[in-house]
Order: structure tokens, then C-alpha cells, then sequence
């Protein structure tokens, strides 16, 4: 921070030498009241009065000319810092949202609001003005030790005023700016979730929540406003009783002949001006603490990023990822990921899967380099992550995350990262081809020109995935990682997704995907498997497939039965036969009838079954990958295992398996019966 303030010495020495000439100027005020009462009034000079009131004139004019340049450097002194810190400020408060104990209620764009508007305020003009306050003391003292006196009285008596204030409105303040975020947080949070909680009715208890929050914020503006102003009625009261004092020991030095009438004016004038800056720092006290709570917070902010250093430059990279014996945990806690280690060389494709809660999208934010790992290094190509400068990195590097945000603006510019669009007009269309969203954006009222954010068009979570998806494909990524990509996309844009990860593989791109659909997998040429425990599983798809355990399914139940597991009947658990259709290799569990397994012979293509008992539809499921050890094949053939377990709808004596007919949806919507052999 005092870096950035000195860039602004400029403005902050010229005020001082601006506030030289206004108190010298001031001086003119109590000599021209002087003159009058001692030599005008006694000698009727009208001459004598007449270049009196020319010079206190040139001294209104020039006090006045210097007063609002004074006043216009502090403005332009606030506004300058403001100009400088608020791209570094913006970036860094960005950087530690990103951060796993991350600061995400933090307003460090309001902090340096708050500094500018205290640099621009009346009470920095006190703290230029209070060093001359001695000098006007002396003067008083000069003039009469008695009113020196008495003057320095009352600016010890409001100094230590003052430092009461200080003492009791820190805390209170820094209390109300805590709760001032937090009750902003929730609003927000409320304002951003506003659709759920209409839908379930939670505005009202949302609405109380937030008047408690705001009743608490109230409170301690309350405490801080009423010891503010019971300080300020005190000092006022101390200022203007010692300004009568010094008025009536004039008096007195008058009626025994010590002093004259000129003295009195000349008096109260100087009085003003070795009190006032301190009356004003009194008054704007408040301002003060809550600009100082902001700077402590600014400098806090960049302190922490003292030690860092300019990074290199590197070299374009070629997509080389490397995960080596990274361990991570949030604070003291057991490891989230646990001495993992994979390496992906360019142009290769994974996919990691595994339950919640076992480390998946964390994993994805070391791969970008947006938390650093407790131990170990994810590097790309050779380089360590943090060791990338990010704006570089950045270009090289394509996310989707798992919350996907469009910022306000253009479809183009979000696809282009909000550059100028003007710049990147083929990029940004190859990008959208690339994410096969060009069709998508040209049926949007604008095209590539229409508004989204707050106040445009509003997209559906499918038409964001896809526009975001683009955004990732912007540029020449050499590693492209994307977070559940197909989480609110219907089948036609699953498919299209599908074809999107065949044409990055196609173009040489590392591509990283966190899918919990294992029918996805069969696609890349690596998976990894994360497991609750903090172990994990890394190998190509040939060898892990055959070990993946279904857990999706979908079926539609009988009229006024609920969907749920049932355990089989007895004629389920009879001894099941094999059954070998064309194309597929179809097998039944030797120990108890669970469900069909299928070998499909095309495994990049991912069917939708579905269950007749003859004419009749019973079921829907995804072919899902099959694991575990009742299924023995040769994963080397190029099948893929696939299983179907049975609904509650689904209850099926063994002698009822010869009417089932199974019809196979390809992605592509081609309606095929599966045929028996």
C-alpha cells in the first residue's frame, strides 16, 4: 500500500504547500481586525481603511483560489489511488476467493471506496492544518500568556476527548463492518437463490433472517453513532465555552488597560484556528476509523502477497500434465487426496470418476492451477503450476466448472473472456463450432450479440454449459479440464458433448473430464478412480472398465407403485441361463438373477434401453458400465460391460425372461430392437 501511496506524493506535497500559504493568509484576518479597532477607529483614517479593505480582499481571493485547489488535488489524490489499486485490488481479492479458506465475504472494492472518500473529505484538510495550530498558539501566547493559556487548556481538553473517541468507537466499528458484510452476503445469497426459495417458501424466514442480521447491524451503528455524538456535543460545548473564556480574559485585560478592543476579534480568529483542525478531527472521527479499518484491510490484502516475485515467461506448453505424490487437506484435517500420482502425455484424455465428498472437483482446481496442493507438485510440462504466471497460463488452459457463471455481457464476449470482441471475431466463432454451439447462439434473438447477465436474456442451465463450453475452447488451450460438463445438458446436448470431447482428442488437446456417469468413460483413454478412503485407482480404459461398479439406473414404475429397491423373488433366484443374441453377448448372474449384462461391440457408442414384457414398456436405463466379479470376459476384445438392475416394476419370473424385448436408443435417436439368438 505505501508503494502506491507515494505514487501520489505528488498531490499530498502540494496540498502542504497549498496549506502554507492559506494559514499564513489567515494570519491577514486577526492583523486586519487589529488595524481597524487600534489605528482606524482612534485616527478616523479613511485612507487607512480603505487599503485595509482593499487587502483583506486579496487575502478572501487568494485564501479562497487556494482553498479549492487544496481541495481538488485531495480529490484527485483519492481518485488517482483509487485509479491505481482497483485492478490490483479486484485481482487479488479474486485470487484469495479462489483459495480453499477463502476471504469470499470480503469487499476490498469497498474498502478502497472507503479511502477515497475519506482522502477527499474535510478531515485530511485537519490533519494538514493541525501542525500550524502551534504556530498560532504561539502567537496567542505572544499576544498574552493568558490567552495562551487558555487555549492550550481547550486543545487538551478536546485532545484528550479525542483519544476517548478513539478508544471507544474502534471496536464498535470493526464490529459493524463485519456484520455490514455479512448481512450484504446474505442478501445476496438469498437474491441468488431466489427461485428455490420462492418455490419452497422460504422468503419469509429468509426475510426475518436477514431483518436479525440487519437489527444487529443497526445496533452497533447505533452504540458508535451515540458515542460519536455525545464526543462531538462535548467538544463542541468545550470550543465554545473556551472561545467565551478567552473572549471575557480580553475583557478583563481590557478593563485594567492590558489590552484593547482590536484584541478581542484578533483573539477569537486565532483561537479558531489553533482549535478548529482538532474540532474537525473530532467531527469527522468516525470517517477516519472506518478509512484506517480499510487501509489495515488493504495492506493486509497485499501483504500477502509481499514475498511473491515476478514469474518467467514460459514457453507455450504442449499439454504434458503430471501429478506427483500430491497430498491435500483443508487445514488439520485427514487428506482429501492422498499421495496421488498420474501423468497424461499431450493429446491424451481422462476421466475421473468416483462418489461425492472424495476429492473430484478439488482435484480439478490443483489441475488448474487455482489451489496449491499440501504437498506434491502438479506440474505442466515440467513446470509446476504456481510457477505459471496466470495471465499466461490462462491463455493456454480451458475450464468448465461444475457451477457454471456467465458474466454481463455479449455472447461473444463471454466466449472471447470479455476481450475485445472486435479482436477475436473468427476465434470466437471457431470456439462455438468447436463447443457445437454455433447453431445454439445463432437461434438467440441478438446471435452472438445478445445480451446475457443481469438485465439480458436469460439462458436455460444447458444453453450456459454449452456457451461456457465454448469459452473453454477459446484460443488454443493445450489442456482442456472440464467439471461434470454434461450436468444440466438434455440428451441432444450430451451428444453433442460427446462429439466435442472426439474432436478435442482429434486436435491433440489433453483433456481432463469429472463425469459421474460411468457411461461416459468408454470415450477416454485413461480413468481415474477416486474412492472415499483417499485411495484411488489410475489406468486406461481397457483395464478399468470391466472393474467399474454400476450405480445408475432409471425405470418407470407400475401405476400407484413407488420406485424403490425390492429384494428378488424366488423365482428370480433360480439358476439363470446364457443368452447370446446377434452383435451381443448377453449373460445372467450364475448365483442369483440380478440383471442383464450386455458386450455391446461398438463401446464408444453409449445406448438407452428399453424394457418390454412383450408389448408392454416396463423400464428406461442408461447401458451402464458394469464392475464386479460375477461378470469374467476379455476386456482385450474391445467390449464393454453394461447392466441393468430391476426396478421394483421389474419383477420377473425366470420363465417370463423369453417375452422380454429390449430396444436399443443409440445417441443419435436410432430406435433398434435388440435381437435374440
Amino acid at each position: 500500500m505505501r508503494e502506491y501511496l507515494k505514487r501520489c506524493r505528488f498531490f499530498f506535497v502540494h496540498t502542504g504547500i497549498l496549506s502554507v500559504f492559506i494559514n499564513l493568509f489567515y494570519l491577514g484576518f486577526p492583523l486586519y481586525f487589529l488595524q481597524i479597532f487600534d489605528r482606524v477607529v482612534a485616527s478616523h483614517s479613511v485612507e487607512t481603511l480603505v487599503m485595509l479593505v482593499i487587502f483583506v480582499v486579496w487575502v478572501l481571493l487568494f485564501t479562497s483560489i487556494f482553498e479549492f485547489h487544496r481541495g481538488t488535488l485531495l480529490t484527485r489524490a483519492g481518485t488517482t489511488l483509487e485509479d491505481l489499486l482497483a485492478g490490483p485490488v479486484l485481482k487479488r481479492q479474486l485470487e484469495q476467493r479462489i483459495r480453499p479458506a477463502g476471504g469470499k465475504d470480503e469487499d476490498y472494492l469497498g474498502d478502497l471506496a472507503k479511502l477515497r472518500s475519506f482522502l477527499s473529505g474535510s478531515a485530511v484538510i485537519a490533519f494538514f492544518d493541525l501542525p500550524w495550530g502551534i504556530l498560532f498558539l504561539v502567537i496567542l501566547f505572544v499576544m498574552h500568556p493568558a490567552l495562551g493559556g487558555v487555549t492550550l487548556l481547550a486543545a487538551v481538553i478536546l485532545g484528550v476527548l479525542a483519544f476517548y473517541e478513539e478508544r471507544m468507537t474502534r471496536q464498535p466499528l470493526l464490529e459493524a463492518s463485519m456484520a455490514q458484510r455479512r448481512t450484504n452476503r446474505f442478501a445476496s445469497d438469498a437474491q441468488r437463490n431466489a427461485e428455490a426459495a420462492g418455490a419452497m417458501g422460504m422468503t419469509g424466514a429468509l426475510s426475518r433472517r436477514w431483518q436479525e442480521l440487519n437489527g444487529r447491524l443497526r445496533m452497533l451503528h447505533l452504540q458508535t453513532g451515540h458515542t460519536v455524538r455525545v464526543l462531538s456535543a462535548t467538544s463542541a460545548f468545550v470550543n465554545h465555552a473556551m472561545r467565551a473564556l478567552v473572549i471575557a480574559t480580553v475583557a478583563y485585560l481590557m478593563i485594567n488597560g492590558a489590552a484593547s478592543l482590536g484584541l478581542i476579534v484578533a483573539g477569537s480568529i486565532i483561537y479558531s484556528r489553533v482549535l478548529g483542525p482538532i474540532v474537525g478531527i473530532i467531527h469527522g472521527w468516525r470517517n477516519l476509523a472506518v478509512a484506517r479499518i480499510a487501509y489495515e484491510r488493504l495492506n493486509r490484502l497485499f501483504g500477502d502477497k509481499a514475498n511473491e516475485s515476478e514469474k518467467l515467461v514460459l514457453p507455450e506448453p504442449v499439454g504434458c500434465v503430471e501429478v506427483e505424490r500430491v497430498y491435500f487437506r483443508f487445514g488439520q484435517a485427514e487428506p482429501l487426496l492422498r499421495n496421488l500420482s498420474f501423468t497424461l502425455q499431450p493429446g491424451e484424455s481422462l476421466g475421473i470418476i468416483g462418489p461425492s465428498g472424495t476429492g473430484k472437483t478439488t482435484l480439478v482446481r490443483l489441475l488448474t492451477g487455482l489451489w496449491p496442493t499440501s504437498s506434491g507438485a502438479v506440474r505442466l510440462d515440467a513446470a509446476e503450476m504456481h510457477s505459471w504466471d496466470k495471465d499466461t497460463l490462462g491463455r493456454h488452459l480451458g475450464y468448465l466448472p461444475q457451477d457454471v457463471e456467465l458474466f454481463d455481457g455479449t455472447v461473444a464476449e463471454n466466449i472471447c473472456r470479455m476481450q475485445d470482441v472486435a479482436l477475436h471475431t473468427d476465434a470466437i466463432v471457431a470456439a462455438a463450432r468447436f463447443a457445437h454451439a454455433h447453431e445454439l447462439i445463432l437461434h438467440l434473438p441478438h446471435g452472438y450479440d445478445t445480451h446475457i447477465g443481469d438485465g439480458g436474456l436469460r439462458l436455460s442451465g444447458g444453453q450456459k454449459q454449452r456457451i461456457a463450453m465454448a469459452r473453454a475452447l477459446f484460443g488454443s488451450p493445450r489442456l482442456i479440464v472440464l467439471d461434470e460438463p454434461t450436468s444440466n445438458l438434455d440428451a441432444a446436448g450430451e451428444t453433442a458433448y460427446l462429439e466435442v470431447v472426439r474432436d478435442i482428442r482429434k486436435a491433440g488437446i489433453t483433456v481432463i473430464t469429472v463425469t459421474h456417469k460411468v457411461s461416459l468413460l468408454a470415450g477416454f483413454d485413461k480413468i481415474l478412480m477416486l474412492r472415499d478412503d483417499a485411495s484411488y485407482r489410475f489406468g486406461h480404459t481397457r483395464e478399468m472398465l470391466p472393474q467399474m461398479e454400476v450405480q445408475e439406473w432409471k425405470a418407470l414404475p407400475a401405476p400407484g407403485e413407488v420406485a424403490g429397491p425390492r429384494p428378488p423373488t424366488k423365482s428370480q433366484q433360480k439358476p439363470a441361463r446364457k443368452i447370446e443374441p446377434r452383435g451381443l453377448v448377453g449373460k445372467l448372474d450364475d448365483r442369483e438373477v440380478k440383471g442383464w449384462v450386455f458386450f455391446p461391440a461398438q463401446p464408444e457408442l453409449v445406448p438407452t434401453l428399453e424394457i418390454y414384457l412383450d408389448d408392454d414398456l416396463l423400464g428406461t436405463t442408461e447401458a451402464n458400465l458394469f464392475r464386479g466379479d460375477l461378470v469374467k470376459h476379455n476386456i482385450g476384445t474391445g467390449y464393454h460391460g453394461f447392466e441393468f438392475r430391476y426396478p421394483p416394476s421389474l419383477e420377473l419370473a425366470a420363465a417370463d425372461l423369453d417375452r422380454i424385448n429390449i430396444m436399443v436408443i443409440l445417441p443419435g435417436g436410432d430406435k433398434t430392437p435388440l435381437p435374440r439368438g
